[in-house]
């Protein structure tokens, strides 16, 4: 197996032994007791139910981990983890296809917009306006890596095995 791949696995793994025990240590919220009370503990019918609330997608799962391992704070959870997993997967092959330059505009933006999304006062998302420093981290990061060429985030990606794209004309030429 190739060693990037290899380190990605045992990366992966130790955050996935890491999160459990921390999703079974932290007490079920509000949303998520209500979500489960309202579409996934009912009958069928009831997950199919049209709200702004019902995720069917995580309401079915929800269903059938509670069934399967039983009602716990991991059961309910496991879905949203299994979900994080297919998505963290899906990113970092779409990066591995289009090289480290992109990958890097892509992730750059992607911090920024969640950042805001965090740290701003009226943002639905609002969690603390601590996270505007990490807007501004990363906005510094892009600037002086414009001047010195060193990128932290591209060494992160060659080392994990990440390729650069070959050199393509631009767009609409």
């Amino acid at each position: 197996m190739n060693p990037a791949r290899l380190t990605i696995a045992a990366v992966l793994a130790l955050a996935a032994a890491l999160a459990a025990p921390a999703g079974a240590q932290v007490p079920i919220t509000l949303d998520e007791a209500a979500s489960y009370q309202l579409f996934a503990a009912p009958d069928w019918a009831r997950c199919w139910y049209p709200s702004s609330g019902n995720h069917v997608l995580n309401t079915i799962l929800e269903r059938a981990s509670v069934r399967l391992f039983g009602l716990s704070e991991v059961a309910v959870r496991a879905p949203a983890l299994l979900g994080a997993a297919v998505y963290i997967a899906a990113c970092y092959r779409l990066c591995s296809r289009i090289g480290i330059e992109r990958s890097i505009r892509i992730i750059a933006g992607s911090f920024v917009l969640l950042s805001l999304a965090l740290g701003v006062p009226g943002s639905p998302l609002f969690a603390s306006g601590t996270f505007l420093w990490f807007t501004a981290l990363v906005g510094f990061m892009l600037f002086q890596s414009g001047f010195t060429r060193i990128c932290p985030m591209e060494w992160i990606l060659e080392a994990l095995g990440m390729k650069r794209a070959a050199r393509l004309p631009p767009a609409g030429r």
